[in-house]
């Protein structure tokens, strides 16, 4: 899309992604409690760096959003039955998804060409390893 982002699950690979910030650079950390301290310290390593950081939990006075410059908060109250809810994770991709669409739309103008040279790979995939069934109207993945 011609906009750089980065993502890793591993701590010292994030710690390494947001070393190459800086400032007019934005960070987007995700913590359902807010109180996950790997997260909170890359949070707190980039605002040293004067990157912005958008927060994405669901608790307003968690450290994860006392430390960050915008807070978007989800609102999904499951009890906790022995792990992870889908639904708290669901409330935080769609914040996501809103954010990408937001990107998209503000920078249209800038990002259309790197959109159609994605829409184009995307389109010679399709016909490449898909066959379209006429009894059925639909694409069926070739073997």
């Amino acid at each position: 899309m011609g906009v750089d982002t980065y993502f890793a699950f591993d701590f010292e690979l994030q710690l390494i992604n947001t070393s190459r910030l800086s400032q007019g650079d934005v960070l987007v950390a995700i913590s359902y409690s807010g109180k996950t301290k790997t997260i909170v310290d890359i949070v707190k390593h980039a605002r040293n760096l004067g990157v912005k950081v958008i927060a994405i939990t669901n608790y307003p006075l968690s450290p994860l959003a006392k430390n960050a410059d915008i807070v978007l908060l989800t609102a999904s109250f499951a009890e906790n039955i022995r792990g992870e809810i889908i639904s708290k994770r669901i409330t935080e991709l769609c914040i996501l998804e809103c954010l990408y669409v937001n990107v998209l739309v503000k920078n249209r103008k800038k990002l259309s060409k790197h959109m159609e040279k994605s829409n184009e790979s995307i389109e010679l995939r399709e016909f490449h390893n898909y066959t379209f069934c006429d009894d059925t109207m639909e694409y069926i993945l070739k073997c």
